[in-house]
């Protein structure tokens, strides 16, 4: 997609040049040299997000005025030049996603673990403690979690410090005149501060041999914990980079099974490569009833490459049989037997780094109604509903005609995350229906 301008709810993932040229003869998306403007990911400013503009970062930027209609008084909202979806009340347990948020997903663990107790007493399944805790270091434990345990760390054993070094004045009979408040100051010098700075240019005794091991071994610590933040801080950031989202629901419906999935790296400051991925491949695999695993088969499962905030989305080979989407995989009653929905995404940065995802999709409603509501939000798998579009056409706010120059198409953001009921009665069998039963599920895509 070359040409393409991304709207949101508040502002446009547009290019810093676009947004400094507005009101401008030289915001045009052509000059007559034919030079493009890009409308690509990019920092714009957002009264919502302060330090994400400040810092150049993607925010959401608003309704988006192409450069022909920038003639136009006064301009309608945004809803009044784009098609906008119509809020349908329902069940919470199937009701739209208004806005994208990250609370969804990784709650795999919290499902499992609710659905299924562990128990036993005797084996230990840990290749060491040392090893599980530098997992948890690494993998488990938030930033802010780990710079509070380097701090206390840290003030621990300056206080440490300082009572040993108490004692040892205590034993060697220097305690008289000297308080633990003066032992504490001294331990500071154990985290590179000279004595000058925390006594000042005057004459003291110096320390006794005791009091210099003392003041040796807790700084070797002091240098460990060091050490071993900086390894944790290199190993976290070694990770594979989270670049790659999904729809927080997957919808099934008269088309099939469809995921939707967005690139969302790259500010458009560096290099045009620098939100690229490559080599993406989906691998998926689905729960039924019975607890039996199928492979999920896709129309196509790989791409060479992705450009930033562009929607893609994956469709379900319905037409294999041995896929669990297949009309033939339904129960009794004629509804599916999938229950999950479990997919990863693998691809390679610009700067040949790995790139993982993942999602696991849930039928609802489940058995347990009271489980369910409470581990709201989760993925769900949505069956007869849609998505609702993203892609719409430019028009002038008052007229409505098509501009003649790029970009004549917008993608709302907003409605990555949104889906729509079309009918039916969450039977399976809307898949691979005729052309009759098709019709009159209505126009929804």
């Amino acid at each position: 997609m070359m040409m393409v301008e991304f709207i949101s709810g508040e502002l446009s993932y547009q290019s810093s040049a676009f947004n400094n040229a507005r009101g401008s003869d030289h915001g045009q998306a052509m000059t007559a040299k034919t030079k493009l403007t890009v409308f690509g990911p990019s920092g714009a400013f957002n009264s919502r997000h302060l330090l994400r503009s400040f810092l150049g970062l993607t925010v959401p930027p608003g309704r988006f005025v192409h450069p022909e209609h920038r003639d136009t008084a006064e301009y309608p909202s945004r809803k009044d030049v784009h098609a906008e979806p119509v809020s349908i009340p329902r069940d919470p347990a199937t009701a739209s996603r208004e806005v994208w948020s990250p609370e969804v997903y990784g709650k795999d663990a919290y499902i499992t673990g609710s659905m299924a107790a562990l128990v036993g007493e005797k084996s230990l399944f840990s290749f060491g403690t040392g090893a599980d805790l530098w997992h948890a270091l690494v993998h488990e434990f938030s930033w802010p979690w780990l710079v509070s345990l380097e701090i206390a760390l840290e003030a621990g054993l300056i206080a440490a410090c300082g009572v040993v070094l108490h004692v040892v004045a205590a034993i060697e009979g220097k305690d008289n005149g000297t308080s633990f408040g003066k032992k504490v100051l001294l331990s500071l010098t154990t985290v590179r501060l000279s004595t000058d700075s925390v006594y000042g240019w005057q004459e003291s005794e110096a320390s006794s041999p005791a009091e210099i091991f003392v003041l040796a071994a807790f700084g070797w610590l002091h240098w460990t914990v060091l050490t071993v933040a900086a390894a944790l801080i290199v190993a976290r950031a070694l990770r594979p980079t989270k670049s790659i989202i999904f729809a927080p629901d997957m919808v099934v419906n008269g088309e099939g099974a469809q995921i939707r999935f967005m690139v969302v790296r790259g500010t458009g400051k560096g290099a045009p490569e620098q939100g690229m991925l490559f080599n993406l491949e989906f691998t998926a695999q689905a729960w039924n009833t019975n607890w039996a695993m199928h492979d999920v088969p896709f129309v196509r499962g790989k791409y060479a490459m992705q450009n930033s905030y562009d929607v893609i989305t994956l469709r379900v080979d319905t037409s294999n049989k041995d896929s669990p989407f297949h009309p033939s995989n339904v129960d009794e009653h004629g509804k599916s037997r999938v229950m999950q929905v479990m997919l990863t995404a693998t691809a390679t940065d610009c700067d040949g780094g790995p790139v993982i995802a993942h999602v696991c999709y849930y039928k609802t409603p489940w058995s347990d109604a009271r489980m369910e509501e409470a581990l709201r939000p989760y993925p769900r798998i949505l069956f007869n509903h849609a998505f609702v579009d993203n892609y719409v056409m430019v028009k002038h706010p008052v007229t409505g005609a098509p501009p003649t120059s790029a970009p004549k198409m917008a993608c709302d953001l907003d409605n990555f995350s949104r889906t729509k009921p079309i009918g039916g009665d969450e039977k399976f069998n809307v898949i691979g229906a005729s052309e009759e039963e098709v019709s009159s599920l209505g126009d929804f895509l």
